[in-house]
């Protein structure tokens, strides 16, 4: 958000979290081609994915430049901070769409499973997309006046209005999604021996995929305020150095929570779980056969040299199998 550094090891820190944390989102999207989720919550969160990746991506180039102080953008800048500015507001927002999505599994519980409207996310991630450019796009400009302070009042309404309705958006539908969810629970309680084998497996489903996505959106929430803070103490306090500092440890826990929020995802979902830790120790195992392979040819290749009469042993197993088959023809002559 503030283009200087205050303190460079933030910064490198934040910097390799950034280079790692694409790797993190792009197995996730792997992950889900699997239909573990509903079809319209699998396009969301790949939306979410992706918005993260952009997010890492757009911030390498901009720390880059920041700590060498060498401008290599040129006039790509520009675009380079609407994107990541637009990506950040596109993770934060998220929630609305993730709300709409759940409250749908909840009115159609018998039948959503079965329903598959893929055009409707991608109709709300689109118009998401498109807003948050827009507003990005002049917010970038204000911002730049406000650090030159240059900004005049009508400017400072505009960045408040625009952080405020980002933040009641989020809010309220954070607050809605945890009184939905408690409302699934209790009426999969109480009316646990009326409902359907069906329907009380769609419940079950419904309750814990929202208790998954409530981990998240509560990470995003906690950003969004930090966010909300930082924008708010840059517009109205004159702290430059202060709004440097808050700025880098925003910059950091987003490239935390890059990495954080598809683990959380991941580690949530007791299939998705299962099957990365039996990634992991195929993986795990490859790299010790490997190893373990490296080691004795290392060991061969040291090995001293083993001879009888002067004459070296046959340790190739090809030659000493043709050495005896043409010992034994010999025989039969």
């Amino acid at each position: 958000m503030v283009p200087q550094v205050a303190i460079p090891v933030i910064t490198f820190v934040e910097l390799f979290l950034d280079v790692i944390a694409p790797f993190f989102n792009l197995y996730l999207i792997y992950m889900l081609r699997k239909q573990v989720f509903h079809v319209n919550l699998r396009i969301l969160l790949v939306n979410f994915s992706i918005a993260l990746i952009l997010l890492t991506f757009t911030r390498i180039f901009l720390t880059i430049e920041a700590l060498f102080h060498h401008e290599f953008l040129g006039s790509f800048r520009k675009p380079v901070e609407v994107i990541h500015d637009t990506s950040v507001n596109t993770i934060m927002s998220i929630a609305l769409p993730v709300l709409i999505e759940r409250i749908a599994a909840t009115l159609m519980v018998k039948r959503y499973e079965k329903a598959s409207c893929p055009w409707v996310p991608l109709l709300m991630i689109a118009v998401l997309w498109c807003v948050n450019t827009f507003d990005c796009f002049h917010a970038k400009d204000i911002m730049d006046k406000i650090f030159k302070k240059e900004a005049s009042t009508g400017d400072r309404i505009y960045i408040t209005c625009s952080t405020s309705v980002l933040f009641v958006v989020n809010s309220t539908a954070v607050t809605i999604f945890v009184v939905l969810l408690i409302f699934n629970i209790r009426k999969f309680q109480v009316n646990y021996g009326v409902h359907s084998l069906t329907k009380r497996f769609q419940m079950a489903e419904n309750i814990r995929t929202s208790r998954q996505l409530l981990k998240v959106m509560l990470i995003n929430f906690v950003v969004n305020c930090f966010s909300c803070i930082i924008i708010f103490s840059v517009t109205y306090i004159d702290l430059l150095e202060a709004s440097e500092i808050l700025s880098q440890i925003f910059d950091l826990m987003c490239a935390i929570a890059a990495i954080l929020l598809p683990c959380v995802m991941i580690a949530s979902h007791p299939l998705l779980s299962k099957q990365s830790r039996q990634h992991f120790y195929k993986t795990w195992d490859l790299v010790r056969c490997r190893k373990s392979v490296m080691n004795e040819e290392q060991q061969l290749r040291h090995a001293p040299i083993q001879t009888i009469n002067r004459r070296s042993l046959i340790v190739d197993l090809k030659s000493e199998r043709e050495i005896y088959f043409s010992q034994l023809a010999s025989t039969w002559k």
